[in-house]
């Protein structure tokens, strides 16, 4: 009876997708993502002067950071262990990208704190904080 079972499983086994493990460099590409999405967002933000509806890109680009940050999480928990190389690769990455651009964004966003206050979304500017903070730990475990 078993084996009757195991044969007609078979096909679908066989039919299941093949899932692709990701790579050093996918891992990189995820963090040039996460860089040009932050700097999506400093800009959104420069260019926001106030209002509740005028908010929406901001909030738009830190959804779009959250995104390529779970992306970036799941290929490098999918990734196998990295070479010294690959991993050099990667810390490198990490300084000349996202190292200098998450700290200009954040400077620009206290720039703007008093117009979020105005439009009474202080809370939400914190909520998405929090949760691009949350993405940005969990990735670095």
């Amino acid at each position: 009876m078993r084996g009757l079972t195991l044969l007609l499983l078979a096909p679908f086994a066989l039919a299941s997708p093949i899932q692709k493990r990701a790579t050093a460099q996918d891992v990189n590409n995820d963090i040039t993502g996460i860089d040009r999405a932050v700097r999506k967002l400093t800009a959104a933000v420069s260019a926001y002067q106030g209002g509740i509806q005028e908010s929406e890109p901001v909030f738009a680009a830190a959804l779009g950071i959250h995104a390529i940050n779970r992306k970036g999480y799941a290929d490098a928990n999918a990734a196998p262990s990295f070479t010294s190389a690959e991993s050099k690769a990667i810390v490198d990455n990490v300084n000349d990208s996202v190292g200098v651009s998450i700290p200009e964004g954040v400077k620009v966003i206290e720039a703007k704190k008093p117009l979020f206050d105005d439009a009474d979304l202080t809370s939400v500017v914190k909520a998405t904080i929090d949760l691009l903070k949350t993405d940005h730990e969990t990735f670095l475990l």
